[in-house]
């Protein structure tokens, strides 16, 4: 069976989210343009989407409150289930669960849904203001 080490995936995926958000989004503004490359949005939600997926199939077991982590934290992933993210974010999102009564993230789906749809690729290389809904999931996610 194959083995990965999912916490470290995880940090690795959080750690390009947080660099991507900084340098790309939150960094728009401190450069003086209008707002972020649409497109630079995908490059923070596609790692916190990828962890969210980890998380949902029980492949990340995260340490309680100033717990410790786990002793063996290799995950074994059973051969016939999917191994990783779907590649594709509007696959990666359609695969996720709904999170009944979470605003935030059902704000998030609904935005990112909308930046997806194929009339609207165009604007992805496009500056623009910020999209308050992307922005409290990244802000709640990191």
């Amino acid at each position: 069976a194959e083995r990965y080490d999912a916490l470290a995936l995880a940090a690795s995926w959080l750690h390009h989210a947080k660099r991507n958000h900084v340098d790309f989004i939150a960094g728009a503004s401190r450069r003086g343009e209008e707002g972020p490359v649409r497109k630079k949005y995908l490059h923070v939600l596609r790692p916190l989407l990828s962890v969210r997926w980890l998380r949902e199939r029980g492949r990340l077991e995260l340490p309680a409150e100033g717990g410790e982590c786990p002793e063996d934290d290799a995950t074994e992933v059973d051969p016939a289930a999917e191994r990783w993210p779907p590649q594709q974010l509007q696959q990666l999102l359609s695969s996720l669960g709904a999170a009944e009564g979470d605003a935030v993230y059902a704000e998030m789906r609904a935005a990112l849904g909308a930046l997806l749809l194929p009339s609207r690729r165009g604007e992805l290389q496009q500056s623009a203001p910020r999209v308050p809904s992307l922005d409290a999931f990244i802000e709640r996610e990191l």
